[in-house]
C-alpha cells in the first residue's frame, strides 16, 4: 500500500516537471546561454 502511494506520488511528480520541462524548455535554454555567457566573459575578465 505504502509503495503503490509513493509510486502515484512520484509518477505524478515526473509528470509534473515533463510539462514544466516542454513549457519552459526555451526559457531554460535561453537563461543557459545567459550564465554561460557570463561565466565566459568573467573568465575574460
Amino acid at each position: 500500500i505504502h509503495r503503490s502511494k509513493m509510486f502515484k506520488y512520484r509518477l505524478n511528480l515526473y509528470i509534473a516537471i515533463g510539462i514544466d520541462t516542454i513549457g519552459g524548455k526555451r526559457a531554460i535554454l535561453r537563461r543557459l546561454t545567459f550564465l554561460r555567457h557570463e561565466f565566459i566573459s568573467s573568465l575574460l575578465i
